[in-house]
């Protein structure tokens, strides 16, 4: 009877932690999605939604692929798909397109697999993803902010260097002169 009794409680506590993770995952202001090994999603979370034009309820019609960015497609299905395969891990900078807006986001990802605890094969594919669609377009700006810059200091040094060169050919104006008078 006791251990009926230890069995349950910690089955009890497995519950809430399953429902502190899933309440983590619903409200990360991540993009979280899941999808089978051929591409189809099977769940998004809500910052997932928002950024991808995709609702939980729609989200099995659509495939990873629908919401990359079409210059985007080839290089997700060939080099991402195979990174995941043998690594089983893929990070880096991807561009997702909005399904319904066509709006285009910037996002840093993490890929992983998911495999089977018993047969080590890979069941589900997992992306986190983080919008840096700002923070992108900031660091453009600070490069043409940092190039005009750069330009301008080269006017300045050049003005500069002219200024020298104009006051020693003053000076040797007037060093001239005094020696004619």
């Amino acid at each position: 009877m006791e251990k009926k009794i230890e069995k349950m409680d910690i089955e009890k506590e497995n519950e809430g932690e399953i429902g502190r993770l899933a309440m983590i995952v619903r409200y990360s202001p991540s993009l979280i999605n899941v999808a089978s090994l051929d591409g189809r999603m099977t769940f998004i979370n809500e910052a997932g939604e928002k950024m991808l034009g995709i609702t939980q309820k729609e989200v099995q019609n659509f495939s990873i692929i629908d919401a990359v960015s079409p210059k985007l497609r080839d290089f997700v299905e060939k080099e991402l798909f195979s990174a995941l395969q043998k690594k089983g891990f893929w990070e880096g900078e991807l561009e997702y397109e909005n399904v319904k807006t066509k709006k285009r986001i910037i996002a840093h990802a993490r890929c992983f697999v998911i495999k089977n605890e018993k047969t080590g094969k890979g069941e589900f594919y997992v992306n986190i993803s983080e919008d840096i669609t700002e923070r992108k377009k900031a660091e453009i700006t600070l490069g043409e902010n940092m190039a005009e810059m750069e330009r301008i200091n080269k006017l300045m040094i050049g003005r500069e260097m002219k200024m020298i060169e104009l006051k020693e050919k003053i000076k040797n104006l007037e060093n001239k002169s005094n020696e004619n008078d």
